[in-house]
């Protein structure tokens, strides 16, 4: 079954890395931008067109990160979420369960018994802890820590470096900012914002 990116921005390349190392080529990427071909010179992937252009006999995963924009995508993408994407680096336990179109990055780790939806991101080095479910289109990003038993809503984005600590609910499309820590519910559509920057 042929395997296309939906996205051919910056988080598409990372996936784009991720279908390789695990051992599938792509045959495109499809985005409604003009986007620089160069991105993907050298990988053998081809720039095929727009959503619309994907063959409905194909799978595919989102090549963007942002939660909200991959929800406004979905319904347009002519086939069905690709098998999940597991980086060979990363720690999945036989228990996890891992929705249709699921990325693990490199040296992620997902604990036992966790549940992962449709369309979970989880970035490079992230970690999922046991019981964990995180609902569709959650985006981890890189370095975050998600507690055990920890309940993460629908689309909600975990922002780099951020900590959830054990038992915590985090509502739907929630916003958590880089470097928070959680340590108690956080109500739909609310932001919890990290250590302020300079």
């Amino acid at each position: 079954m042929e395997l296309y990116i939906i996205g051919g921005g910056g988080h598409g390349s990372e996936v784009a890395d991720l279908a390789l190392r695990c051992g599938i080529t792509p045959a495109g990427i499809a985005d409604d931008r003009s986007v620089r071909s160069t991105r993907f010179d050298g990988r053998g992937i081809p720039l095929t067109g727009t959503i619309v252009d994907v063959p409905p006999d194909a799978r595919f995963t989102f090549g963007v990160g942002m939660s909200d924009v991959r929800q406004k995508l979905a319904p347009r993408v002519p086939c069905a979420p690709a098998a999940p994407l597991v980086d060979p680096s990363a720690v999945v336990s036989s228990t996890a369960v891992l929705g249709l179109g699921t990325q693990v990055f490199w040296h992620a780790s997902v604990s036992p018994l966790s549940v992962l939806g449709q369309h979970v991101l989880v970035g490079h080095g992230a970690a999922i802890g046991h019981d964990a479910v995180l609902e569709d289109m959650v985006c981890v990003l890189p370095g975050a820590r998600i507690g055990g038993d920890v309940v993460v809503g629908e689309g909600t984005t975990v922002g780099m470096g951020a900590l959830i600590l054990r038992g915590v609910r985090i509502g739907a499309h929630a916003h958590i900012g880089a470097g928070a820590v959680v340590t108690r519910p956080v109500d739909p559509g609310s932001s919890v914002v990290g250590p302020l920057q300079r």
